[in-house]
């Protein structure tokens, strides 16, 4: 998770609050992240990045709610 951010470059708060959330399996968290994104296209990239760490640490929640 800390070398995502770091590589990513990931400075908002709330990204980095969504990004813990698809990583620890906590659908909630995930969907006020979401709500604070900037405008559609920023959405999408959340989604996309959430949907990869899921698959990767294996957060079946948040898998079903994205997909």
């Amino acid at each position: 998770m800390r070398n995502y951010i770091r590589d990513n470059k990931v400075k908002d708060g709330f990204m980095k609050r969504g990004i813990y959330a698809a990583m620890f399996d906590m659908p909630k968290k995930m969907e006020k992240s979401l709500k604070i994104a900037k405008n559609d296209n920023h959405r999408e990239y959340m989604i996309r990045s959430f949907l990869k760490l899921a698959k990767v640490s294996g957060s079946e929640k948040i898998i079903s709610q994205l997909s």
